[in-house]
């Protein structure tokens, strides 16, 4: 006897578009995304660029951390200040994905210590 089993897909299937791509300067809108149980499996009409970051997300990194080592926000500004303040050449780089608020403060910053801006669009 042979028995009949129907192979049920229990997979969480999400697909969005019009996705506005945040990693660069041309803010590209009609990016799709399919996302399954919570992972992004494809990136459509995205550059290298924003594929590789989409595709490579991690949501832990949002902790922050110094050495890849977990770390409080007030040890991170601690260390970035002693980075800046010994720093003979300091450069702010890679705001392309920032809100601008915080690009203006980090036009303050370099502005307060002599340091150049650069961003990725120029590498």
């Amino acid at each position: 006897m042979s028995e009949n089993v129907a192979v049920i897909d229990l997979k969480k299937v999400e697909v969005f578009t019009g996705v506005v791509c945040p990693f660069c300067g041309t803010a590209c809108d009609d990016i799709e995304i399919r996302v399954e149980d919570g992972k992004i499996k494809t990136v459509k009409n995205a550059c290298a660029l924003g594929k590789a970051t989409y595709m490579h997300y991690q949501s832990d990194l949002a902790t922050p951390r110094i050495h890849g080592q977990p770390a409080t926000i007030e040890q991170c500004i601690d260390a970035a200040a002693e980075i800046l303040a010994n720093a003979k050449y300091p450069l702010i780089y890679g705001l392309d994905s920032t809100e601008l608020s915080a690009q203006r403060k980090a036009i303050e910053l370099a502005e307060l210590i002599g340091a150049n801006i650069d961003h990725t669009s120029s590498v």
